[in-house]
């Protein structure tokens, strides 16, 4: 046999003892409570994220709040120079440089509207995608403590099972019952003895 193959064959047998010494000190109640614990740290940090998505959102359906008004205020503005210059209180080439301008500034606001309200919308997606696995994660957390409890018990009942009958299957258990039996026994033959005694 090769060395490799010694090598690899020692691999194995080492992984083999490895993986039976930790099923052997893997208590089944106390490794779901870890779970239990994993899965709620997992899920607090979720929370926290989805409430950071959830404010960006707010702040990006509010920037397009204010764009919009902002767009608003803008086209109002753009609408009483022309009137200006329609009624001839202001001149034709500066009101309509000056309209030009208030337009520009309709349209880029109009633009930040768009594009915050795309953002809003994306990140809304998301938050619905992350709200859902929020809540199974949650439902897993419940289904899991709810494991637990019965788990628990399970537990205790196979200790003391266990207990039980180790105890009965014991010799010493067997070797009792077998002197209690030979005391019954030997009482008997002596009440017997008295008995006979008794009609001499």
């Amino acid at each position: 046999m090769g060395l490799t193959n010694l090598l690899r064959r020692l691999g194995i047998v080492a992984e083999a003892k490895a993986n039976a010494a930790i099923d052997q000190i893997e208590d089944p109640v106390e490794m779901t409570k870890q779970g239990i614990r994993m899965m709620s740290e997992t899920h607090q940090r979720a929370v926290e994220a989805e409430v950071k998505l959830k404010a960006l959102i707010i702040q990006r359906r509010s920037d397009a709040e204010k764009a919009t008004a902002e767009a608003k205020t803008w086209e109002n503005k753009a609408n009483k120079i022309l009137d200006k210059i329609e009624n001839k209180s202001l001149n034709e080439d500066e009101g309509n440089r000056l309209a030009a301008e208030a337009l520009k500034q309709q349209q880029t606001q109009e633009a930040l509207v768009k594009k915050a309200t795309s953002e809003a919308d994306f990140n809304q997606k998301s938050l619905d995608a992350v709200d859902k696995k929020i809540r199974m994660l949650k439902a897993d957390i419940e289904e899991a403590k709810s494991n637990l409890t019965n788990l628990e018990a399970r537990q205790k009942t196979a200790e003391v099972s266990k207990e039980v009958n180790k105890e009965l299957s014991d010799l010493s258990f067997d070797n009792t019952k077998a002197m209690m039996k030979r005391m019954v026994e030997k009482t008997e033959a002596l009440e017997h003895e008295a008995q006979a005694y008794s009609e001499l």
